[in-house]
């Protein structure tokens, strides 16, 4: 869900520019800075506020992760849960850009 650009930039501003879950720096280049998104921490579909108290700024990649998980309503387990499943995500682009390339 698109935040208003106001948002957006109080939310990047605020967390420096780095995705919250990963750390990847967002402004390293601007495809980053562009693809940036905020990430719903208690999501709007299970009643989360759009402010940027429920908000923090993520990497397409570690919010894409994040689609469908409602369930997780903290930024702990929001965190946990990327981490674990980047790991996963990882190994298998490792092992099938072997098969590509």
């Amino acid at each position: 869900m698109r935040v208003p650009a106001k948002t957006w930039r109080k939310v990047f501003e605020r967390d420096k520019g780095y995705c919250q879950y990963c750390n990847l720096d967002l402004l390293n280049n601007f495809s980053s800075y562009w693809a940036a998104t905020v990430d719903h921490v208690h999501a709007v579909a299970e009643n989360g506020a759009d402010n940027a108290d429920n908000l923090v700024l993520s990497c397409p990649a570690c919010n894409s992760m994040l689609s469908r998980s409602g369930a997780l309503t903290t930024f702990a387990e929001r965190k946990n849960f990327v981490e674990k499943r980047r790991k996963d995500e990882i190994n298998g682009f490792e092992n099938w850009k072997k098969t590509v390339r």
